[in-house]
């Protein structure tokens, strides 16, 4: 009995640990499933990737492109700071940061002028 329960406890401890390491999918703002890796390097170029892909929407945006808005990554969560002139300035660009793929929580830090 007590082999048994070693055995089990051991084999769901083999399956959590190698688990860890396997692509997982969040719910991101805009309903879907997105794909996203939980170790190493590819946390790190995943974040980089989508501070880049905000920045560039961002500098797209002719209401929003000469404005001090700064943008930060960390495990698919956005930081906005910096100042923008307008209360709809500061909505929009959480919006474009929410519509990026691989986003999973935009914090909106952007202060008003």
């Amino acid at each position: 009995m007590k082999t048994s329960l070693l055995l089990a406890l051991c084999a769901g401890g083999l399956g959590w640990l190698l688990g860890g390491c396997a692509e997982s999918t969040l719910q991101g703002r805009t309903g879907e499933y997105q794909p996203y890796r939980t170790t190493g390097q590819y946390r790190l170029t995943d974040d980089a990737k989508i501070s880049a892909d905000v920045r560039d929407q961002l500098v797209e945006d002719l209401d929003i492109r000469n404005l001090g808005v700064d943008v930060a990554t960390v495990n698919g969560v956005v930081s906005l700071t910096g100042w923008v002139d307008t209360p709809e300035q500061k909505f929009w660009a959480e919006q474009l940061a929410a519509d990026e793929p691989g986003v999973r929580q935009v914090q909106n830090e952007i202060a008003i002028k």
